[in-house]
Protein backbone atom coordinates (compact mmCIF):
# COMPACT_ATOMS: atom_id res chain seq x y z
CA UNK A 1 0.00 0.00 0.00
CA UNK A 2 0.98 3.24 -0.48
CA UNK A 3 -0.07 6.22 0.88
CA UNK A 4 -0.48 9.55 -0.73
CA UNK A 5 -2.07 8.61 -4.00
CA UNK A 6 -5.83 9.19 -5.61
CA UNK A 7 -5.66 5.27 -4.99
CA UNK A 8 -3.77 2.75 -3.04
CA UNK A 9 -1.69 0.41 -5.27
CA UNK A 10 -2.63 -2.95 -4.74
CA UNK A 11 -0.30 -6.01 -6.35
CA UNK A 12 -0.71 -5.47 -10.20
CA UNK A 13 -3.71 -2.86 -9.93
CA UNK A 14 -4.26 0.45 -8.76
CA UNK A 15 -7.78 1.04 -6.51
CA UNK A 16 -9.23 3.99 -7.99
CA UNK A 17 -11.23 6.44 -5.56
CA UNK A 18 -13.07 10.00 -6.05
CA UNK A 19 -11.17 12.88 -4.85
CA UNK A 20 -13.17 16.21 -4.88
CA UNK A 21 -11.28 19.39 -5.13
CA UNK A 22 -7.88 18.87 -6.31
CA UNK A 23 -6.35 19.52 -9.58
CA UNK A 24 -6.05 16.44 -11.90
CA UNK A 25 -4.73 15.79 -15.27
CA UNK A 26 -6.06 12.73 -16.15
CA UNK A 27 -9.78 11.43 -16.37
CA UNK A 28 -10.37 7.83 -16.21
CA UNK A 29 -13.74 6.41 -16.65
CA UNK A 30 -14.86 2.59 -15.84
CA UNK A 31 -16.00 0.23 -18.59
CA UNK A 32 -18.62 -1.15 -16.92
CA UNK A 33 -20.72 1.66 -14.52
CA UNK A 34 -19.04 4.69 -15.65
CA UNK A 35 -17.89 6.02 -13.17
CA UNK A 36 -15.25 8.91 -13.30
CA UNK A 37 -12.09 9.38 -11.59
CA UNK A 38 -9.41 11.90 -12.04
CA UNK A 39 -5.78 11.32 -11.70
CA UNK A 40 -2.40 13.04 -11.60
CA UNK A 41 -0.54 11.80 -14.30
CA UNK A 42 3.00 12.03 -12.01
CA UNK A 43 1.65 9.35 -10.18
CA UNK A 44 1.02 7.27 -13.09
CA UNK A 45 5.22 5.37 -13.83
CA UNK A 46 3.87 2.84 -17.16
CA UNK A 47 2.17 3.80 -19.93
CA UNK A 48 -0.51 1.12 -19.36
CA UNK A 49 -2.02 -0.32 -15.88
CA UNK A 50 -4.69 -1.98 -14.43
CA UNK A 51 -7.61 0.03 -12.43
CA UNK A 52 -9.82 -1.10 -10.00
CA UNK A 53 -12.96 0.68 -9.71
CA UNK A 54 -14.19 1.06 -6.08
CA UNK A 55 -17.78 0.87 -7.06
CA UNK A 56 -18.28 -2.02 -9.13
CA UNK A 57 -14.84 -3.67 -8.82
CA UNK A 58 -14.61 -4.02 -12.41
CA UNK A 59 -11.00 -4.40 -13.34
CA UNK A 60 -9.69 -2.47 -16.36
CA UNK A 61 -6.72 -1.34 -18.32
CA UNK A 62 -5.98 2.32 -18.47
CA UNK A 63 -3.68 3.40 -21.37
CA UNK A 64 -1.88 7.13 -20.99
Amino acid sequence: MIAGLSGMIYRSFMLLRADVGKEFDMIIVCERCKTRYNLKESIIKKSDFSARCSKCNHIFTVYR
